[in-house]
């Protein structure tokens, strides 16, 4: 177990909050057991597909079918916008395709953006994104699979305005805490422009088959902070997150330590974001 409260160099778990924030993390005795339903953010709408064909002539399938239909997100409600289809691609390897579509309620696609996803996308023999999530700003959030030749999970955000791509993170994990399918990212909203992306990194074997991980990390995307401010790195000693909501201008989270197994510790934590939001 000794490995389990060390980081990768050896040194003790480490939590930090960012220094903007001017606060610090307080544990609290209770989860917020009631708050008012906050209104659907206006961030536009990334919806799940399955799709038959290849494009220009792609059509919805009822349901996904291993090695018949292609894992796709719809993308639209923007001002301003054309709706996109962000499509895994299936031509042999799987890769990851931006396409504008001709109009708001079909899937003919009418262009292809072909902004590189990253400078060593050159070296990578697939990729192929774990999910697509609408940001504030007109961003999207991709976690991506790819092999270089190893395979990982990395995180990048797609400017709409800009037609970029940009590393967030170059590695994540995903959540043991949320069982199956691997969930990698969770948004939260924590304003009408702002929300914040929780995702998660360096994993640690407790037994056979069974890992966590030894930090949380959460990222605010605000019109104050458009690329994302670093705002949380939450060591496994504090726990990983299990809930969390936004009260205010104050974030609580809950989180379970789960290195002792058959006895994790729940903790409860808030963290007041008026400074940065």
């Amino acid at each position: 177990m000794f490995g389990l409260f060390k980081d990768k160099g050896g040194s003790a778990l480490v939590t930090t909050v960012a220094a903007e924030t001017g606060a610090s993390l307080v544990a609290e005795t209770r989860f917020p057991a009631e708050l008012p339903t906050a209104a659907a953010p206006a961030w536009g709408r990334c919806s799940l597909l399955a799709v038959e064909g290849q494009p220009p002539a792609l059509q919805r399938a009822e349901q996904a079918l291993p090695g018949q239909t292609q894992q796709a997100w719809r993308i639209d409600n923007l001002p301003g916008q054309t709706p996109l289809l962000l499509l895994n691609r299936r031509e042999g390897a799987v890769r990851l395709e931006v396409w504008e579509l001709a109009d708001a309620s079909a899937l003919k696609t009418q262009r292809q953006r072909t902004s590189p996803l990253d400078p060593e996308q050159g070296s990578w023999s697939s990729y192929r994104a774990q999910d697509v999530r609408c940001l504030p700003q007109q961003q999207l959030l991709v976690p991506l699979y790819y092999t270089r030749p190893a395979a990982r999970h990395g995180l990048y955000v797609y400017d709409l305005r800009a037609q970029v791509f940009r590393r967030l993170a170059d590695r994540i994990e995903a959540n043991p805490l949320a069982g199956l399918p691997p969930r990698f990212v969770d948004v939260l909203p924590a304003g009408p422009e702002a929300a914040l992306v929780l995702f998660h990194t360096d994993p640690v074997r407790l037994a056979a088959e069974v890992y966590i991980n030894r930090y949380d990390h959460l990222v605010l995307f605000s019109p104050r902070h458009p690329q994302g401010l670093a705002l949380l790195k939450l060591a496994v000693d504090k726990g990983n997150i299990t809930r969390w909501v936004m009260n205010g201008a104050v974030l609580h989270l809950e989180t379970i330590d789960p290195r002792e197994r058959g006895r994790p510790v729940t903790y409860r934590w808030s963290l007041n974001l008026a400074r940065v939001l």
